[in-house]
């Protein structure tokens, strides 16, 4: 059966002079934390770098390619999939096939917000239900490798499989082909001068 391992870090705890003090990083989300508007964006970007350099084995050299809509890739390196949302960060790693993975605060998912992408019955679906559904939405369009350019309401999902945790507020769903065995961590990343460690604690609570 498929393993996928997801980890998920609060960039919130990152040292307020970011960069500086941070080892080198991609060189795609070097350019993304340089182009940023806002703080969670910026450090979003060194958090999924760091994710990706401590558990997908991705350095400052590799050089992330991606599809035409935006799906980035390493060839020879494990899927992977990331999402943000406010100032976490998650990234989710498989060595045996694609996945897609989504991350969103389960206060900011309306009804209204769901008919528009899904037609699942919202009527009698509670807030996290809600979330649930429009994170299993875009983890399938990852999965798809389209992202939004695909209308998910014409996207086939037959034979998906997904596995959700709540954390912190938020939902995580990761979408797969196949059956899969989901893990979900939280890293904390501690920092020294130039140099990183982190620590890691199972924080999966299945819905």
């Amino acid at each position: 059966m498929t393993q996928i391992h997801a980890y998920v870090t609060d960039s919130g705890c990152f040292p307020e002079n970011g960069r500086r003090n941070l080892p080198r990083i991609n060189m795609r989300y070097e350019r993304r934390y340089k182009e940023a508007k806002t703080r969670h964006q910026k450090y979003g970007a060194l958090a999924a770098s760091l994710l990706l350099q401590c558990f997908a084995g991705i350095g400052p050299e590799e050089e992330i390619l991606c599809n035409e809509y935006g799906k980035p890739y390493v060839p020879g390196k494990p899927f992977f999939s990331i999402s943000h949302s406010d100032g976490l960060t998650v990234l989710a790693v498989s060595h045996e096939e694609n996945i897609g993975i989504d991350i969103e605060r389960i206060d900011r998912v309306t009804p209204r917000i769901i008919q528009k992408v899904s037609r699942y019955d919202t009527a009698a679906a509670s807030q996290t239900e809600l979330a649930r559904e429009w994170t299993r939405v875009e983890a399938a369009l990852k999965l798809k490798g389209t992202g939004f350019y695909s209308d998910p309401l014409k996207t086939e999902e037959a034979g998906a499989c997904y596995s959700s945790c709540v954390f912190d507020g938020h939902v995580i769903t990761c979408a797969s082909a196949a059956e899969h065995v989901f893990e979900v961590q939280f890293v904390r990343f501690v920092f020294k001068d130039s140099s990183i460690a982190y620590n890691t604690e199972n924080i999966q609570k299945g819905l």
